[in-house]
């Protein structure tokens, strides 16, 4: 899914949306870009909020956050 370089950004980027989000114009979305747009493709983040209606975090989703608690070895 993603190489070992950027594991850690990955956790990282989940933690950050899981524990409340973060805004596209952050310091730390500027800073890790690169991991923010993989997990946004990849449906593990989004700044949907509801049908047809997007705010201005990225927030974690359902896939998100069994990939983050699977590297974290977190059972569910």
């Amino acid at each position: 899914m993603v190489d070992g370089a950027h594991l850690g950004a990955l956790v990282d980027t989940l933690d950050n949306a899981w524990q409340g989000g973060f805004t596209a114009r952050s310091d730390w979305h500027r800073e890790n870009a690169e991991v923010v747009a993989m997990a946004t493709e990849r449906g593990l983040i989004t700044t949907r909020v509801g049908p047809n209606t997007y705010g201005n975090k990225h927030l974690i989703t359902p896939k998100g956050l069994d990939v983050l608690f699977n590297l974290k070895g977190i059972t569910q």
